[in-house]
């Protein structure tokens, strides 16, 4: 569920939870052109920015700038809740990519602060009271001039980021547009211009998954949202690239660790 508005200036905000109903949470390695604020608030979580990867506490906030690779986890099976916040990176950062010391916690001086600017952006977003664009927005820009002010980053042109937009950008690509047909490593080599051994280290190196467990991963994610279409089970499962119901069943419940059918029924 997600709340979002535009300014005049076009700068567009939106506020999101991931992870509700007690189930552990599951978001693959991706990048986007926006910030993105994570709020931990229930468990613990492996959280990936580019080659770095750090456990989360309930209370802990990550700052995620534009194109970082990135992707979170529950540790352990651990149900997880996550507020997120997600704004565009160009009012503050323009072209600059920022590498934020993360996680961000009660050590750092204005941490109250920075949380509570957090939850009244999402609060106002929800509730949408008279001008309640104008708040969230200034909670957003009171925010980042904490963080900025109070938190060790430096600007970042890393090979990592250029790697994985010039690289693996292609296999990612190739992925989305055709997970439904039959993807080999070799396919996802080539897409990449990489030697199959060579693909193999930079991918697990860059997502910690190795190609096919993000593949089956990424066709169970959509094969989820599937299941809210008036289809049948086997329908979605081979509109997703599985060639029997018994490999779909175990995919799903290895990654999803219930059932489709406890998923269809909770729609």
């Amino acid at each position: 569920m997600h709340f979002e508005f535009v300014d005049m200036d076009n700068v567009k905000i939106r506020s999101m939870y991931s992870g509700l109903n007690n189930k552990k949470l599951e978001v693959v390695p991706h990048w986007h052109s926006e910030i993105e604020i994570l709020l931990f608030q229930k468990g613990h979580c492996i959280q990936q920015i580019d080659d770095k990867y750090v456990i989360t506490f309930p209370g802990d906030i990550v700052v995620i700038s534009k194109n970082q690779l990135h992707s979170t986890y529950s540790y352990q099976e651990e149900p997880c809740q996550v507020l997120v916040i997600m704004a565009d990176s160009g009012f503050i950062f323009n072209n600059e990519t920022i590498a934020f010391q993360n996680p961000i916690n009660d050590k750092n001086p204005k941490y109250t602060d920075m949380r509570n600017c957090i939850e009244e952006i999402h609060r106002e977003l929800t509730q949408k009271d008279k001008a309640y664009e104008y708040k969230a927005i200034s909670s957003l820009y009171n925010f980042f001039s904490m963080l900025l002010r109070f938190s060790d980053y430096v600007s970042e042109t890393t090979r990592y980021n250029d790697l994985y937009k010039n690289v693996l950008k292609n296999t990612f690509g190739l992925v989305q547009n055709s997970y439904s047909t039959e993807i080999t490593l070799e396919d996802a080599a080539r897409a990449s211009n990489l030697s199959v051994p060579h693909f193999c280290r930079l991918f697990k190196q860059m997502t910690g998954m190795t190609f096919k467990n993000y593949l089956q991963f990424f066709r169970i994610n959509m094969a989820e949202k599937m299941l809210r279409l008036p289809k049948t089970v086997t329908e979605i499962a081979y509109e997703c690239g599985f060639n029997s119901l018994t490999s779909f069943y175990r995919n799903f419940k290895k990654f999803k660790n219930y059932m489709p059918s406890e998923k269809r029924n909770s729609y």
